[in-house]
């Protein structure tokens, strides 16, 4: 799901997800990608004890903007992450401490790629 922005329409909140985070209906969902948010360090945080992600392979929370709250966050929880094969963050603002903390705490299996510089201004990747 590509979330997006208020400025351009987007209209979802993390209470949007709450069905979908309990897993309910998807029982054979493997993969879940959440992804170009303005909240997504909310969408982070929920994920981090949220029933859905013991079942899935792999996770992609990119694109969006994602900080260095959420990826510690997530190293915070690694345990409930520790099955994934795959998480994506790539394009997100997430900075150098916290790209080392996420490798450190998940090795190969996190997608980091290319990250935005930490100014006064975070967007997300696709906004219009």
């Amino acid at each position: 799901l590509w979330l997006g922005t208020a400025d351009y329409g987007g209209s979802s909140a993390v209470k949007d997800l709450a069905g979908l985070l309990q897993g309910k209906g998807l029982p054979e969902l493997k993969h879940l990608g959440l992804q170009n948010a303005d909240f997504q360090d909310e969408i982070v945080a929920a994920l981090c004890t949220a029933p859905i992600v013991k079942q899935l392979e792999s996770l992609d929370v990119s694109m969006g903007v994602l900080t260095s709250d959420g990826a510690n966050a997530m190293v915070a929880h690694a345990d409930h992450f520790a099955h994934l094969k795959s998480i994506n963050v790539d394009e997100s603002w997430i900075d150098d401490a916290g790209q080392d903390a996420l490798r450190q705490a998940f090795g190969d299996r996190i997608h980091i790629g290319s990250q935005n510089e930490d100014d006064e201004y975070r967007y997300v990747a696709v906004g219009e």
